[in-house]
C-alpha cells in the first residue's frame, strides 16, 4: 500500500501533466445519470452561470452582460422569484411571486433608496422614498396616489387626495403651528390653524 505522501505525489505529478487553462464556449456539468446541473456559458454580451435543480429545473442564474452583474432565483416551476442586480445609480432587488410578476423592488434611484410594492395586476400600491426628506405614498387601483406622507425639514405632513387628484385634506406639523386644510363642497380649500 502507498503512503499518503506517496499518493500525493502521484497526484502532484499529474496536475503538472495538465494544461494551465482550458477554453470552451461552453461548459456543462452533468449528474452521472446524464442529466444536466449546471452550464456556463460565454455569450456576445457576457457569461452566464446556470444551475438547476435534481429535475433539470433551473434554479439559479448569475450573469455578466451588457447591463452589469445579475443573480436570479427561481420558483419549482422555473419562473424568477428573486433577482438581484446593478443598476444606474445602485443595487436593485426584486422579489416576484413567480409568476414573472414583480411584486416588490429596492432600488437607489436618482432622488435616494426607494421601495416600490405592486399588487398582484403588476401596478404600483405603495411608493417609499428617502431623500433629505422621507415620503410614502399609496395608490388606489388605477395607481394614482390616494395618501401621501411626508417628513420634510421643516416637519411632518399628510394628505389625502380625491379621486380627482386634487388634495381633499392636510394636515402639516411645523414650528411656526400645524394646519389643517379642507376641501369644501364648493371645492375651495380651507385652511385652519389653531
Amino acid at each position: 500500500m502507498k503512503t499518503v505522501e506517496e499518493r500525493l505525489a502521484a497526484v502532484e505529478a499529474a496536475i503538472a501533466g495538465m494544461r494551465e487553462e482550458v477554453c470552451s464556449k461552453k461548459f456543462v456539468v452533468k449528474h452521472k445519470n446524464g442529466d444536466g446541473r449546471a452550464a456556463l456559458i460565454a455569450d456576445n454580451d457576457g457569461s452566464v452561470l446556470c444551475l438547476g435543480d435534481k429535475n433539470g429545473n433551473l434554479g439559479v442564474g448569475l450573469s455578466m452582460g451588457k447591463h452589469g452583474p445579475l443573480l436570479e432565483m427561481y420558483d419549482k416551476k422555473g419562473e424568477p422569484c428573486v433577482g438581484l442586480g446593478v443598476g444606474a445609480n445602485g443595487g436593485v432587488l426584486q422579489i416576484g411571486n413567480g409568476k414573472s410578476k414583480a411584486r416588490a423592488i429596492l432600488c437607489v434611484g436618482d432622488a435616494g433608496p426607494e421601495l416600490l410594492l405592486y399588487d398582484a395586476n403588476g401596478k404600483v400600491r405603495a411608493k417609499l422614498v428617502i431623500t433629505d426628506a422621507v415620503f410614502l405614498s399609496l395608490h388606489d387601483k388605477k395607481t394614482n396616489p390616494r395618501v401621501l406622507l411626508g417628513v420634510l425639514n421643516e416637519g411632518p405632513g399628510v394628505c389625502l387626495v380625491c379621486e380627482d387628484g386634487k388634495m381633499g385634506a392636510g394636515l402639516t406639523v411645523l414650528e411656526k403651528g400645524s394646519a389643517l386644510s379642507l376641501r369644501g363642497k364648493d371645492g375651495k380649500l380651507q385652511k385652519t390653524r389653531p
